[in-house]
């Protein structure tokens, strides 16, 4: 859900919020193959949406903002 706001939203500010993995104690992992299928649809769609169709500059922005460590972009 996060993902497709960032893909396709209208935003002008981000905010990173850490998150720390720590490892499984107990159990297996439940990323079954199909969840990495769905992901791989969901990136293609929004790459589509941003390259492609051009209905959003938000990779790109995301991108500049990232390398420039600037998370507040004038549009």
């Amino acid at each position: 859900m996060c993902f497709e706001i960032l893909g396709k939203g209208e935003w002008k500010k981000v905010k990173e919020i850490p998150f720390i993995f720590r490892n499984r104690e107990v159990g297996k992992s439940k990323l079954k193959p199909l969840i990495i299928i769905q992901f791989l649809i969901q990136t293609l769609d929004i790459i589509q949406y941003n390259l492609i169709l051009k209905k959003s500059k938000n990779i790109q922005m995301a991108w500049r903002m990232h390398l420039t460590k600037n998370y507040e972009m004038k549009v």
